[in-house]
């Protein structure tokens, strides 16, 4: 069995460790801008993550954390 975390897996396991935007998490992972939007509207659709705050450095945007289960 893999141990490779899909990519929504080490986007979570991201937000877990700290809040972010999606920018942030895309330099943190290393994974494309574009799919890192995508899995964040997914898991937002999904109850997983929610906005913690809107940061109005440089441009608005998102600040996302996971939802406490």
């Amino acid at each position: 069995m893999s141990n490779t975390l899909t990519r929504g897996d080490k986007l979570l396991e991201g937000l877990r460790r700290d809040i972010g935007t999606s920018v942030q998490m895309a330099d943190r992972t290393g994974i494309k801008i574009s799919t890192v939007r995508y899995y964040m509207s997914k898991f937002h659709k999904e109850g997983k993550i929610e906005v913690d705050h809107v940061s109005e450095v440089g441009s608005p945007c998102y600040v996302w954390k996971v939802v406490d289960a």
